[in-house]
């Protein structure tokens, strides 16, 4: 099976913060809407970025797992939680 085409959106931060913080949208919801506001006080300390939709009438593909979308995203060890 071909890998579907992973693209992302950063919303808040820059690509070298130290974490990253990956969001979606809700039903009837755009992404923008639901953590715009949050993503802008998150943003001093993540990369906040959210996948982009297919395009319409696309099959959306199955959700990869947390060891995909590490390696995908580059990620290479899950950080401890902040204290």
């Amino acid at each position: 099976m071909a890998e579907p085409d992973l693209a992302f959106t950063r919303l808040a931060g820059s690509a070298a913060a130290d974490d990253l913080l990956v969001v979606g949208p809700s039903l009837g919801t755009s992404v923008e809407v639901l953590w715009g506001a949050a993503a802008t006080r998150l943003g001093d300390r993540f990369e906040v970025s959210a996948p982009r939709p297919p395009a319409a009438g696309t099959p959306l593909p199955p959700p990869p797992s947390e060891g995909e979308l590490r390696r995908r995203l580059g990620v290479l060890r899950a950080r401890p939680p902040a204290k």
